[in-house]
């Protein structure tokens, strides 16, 4: 089963992510799949939700692309340590297009059901991102002592 599951994640992250073929999200993730990210409030529920967040951010970073550098699973659940890499090549949030490449690395923490990715939480740091295409640094806006 576990084997079995790492496929799942491998096939979400080599298919959907990285060849962008949203055609077989209904291979892949449940109809109710919920997806949770540290950098925001609330989760994404439902398929369909989360591949509009997906093209939104592909339309960013067209060439967006993750490697998988290990993967680990234990009964349902399946732990990634991956490196996002990409270019910022139209509006991200409020910023313009910088032509900036970037890379990060990442954490998802994937439970699978029945050959479907059910729930998701994501790691990585919204603040090196921004550093990476903006130049932006969190530092520069503490107040000085």
């Amino acid at each position: 089963m576990s084997e079995a599951n790492k496929t799942v994640i491998r096939r979400y992250i080599d298919e959907l992510v990285n060849a962008d073929r949203w055609d077989l999200a209904h291979e892949i993730l449940a109809a109710n799949y919920m997806f949770h990210h540290s950098a925001m409030p609330d989760p994404i529920v439902g398929r369909e939700a989360f591949r509009e967040h997906a093209a939104k951010f592909r339309r960013s970073f067209p060439d967006l692309h993750s490697t998988i550098e290990d993967i680990f699973s234990d009964g349902d659940t399946v732990i990634v340590r991956v490196i996002w890499t990409g270019t910022h090549l139209s509006h991200f949030e409020n910023i313009p297009p910088t032509r900036r490449a970037f890379s990060i690395g990442g954490t998802g923490i994937y439970r699978v059901r029945n050959g479907l990715i059910v729930e998701a939480w994501a790691e990585f740091d919204p603040l090196e991102l921004l550093h990476q295409i903006a130049g932006y640094r969190f530092s520069d806006n503490l107040p000085q002592a």
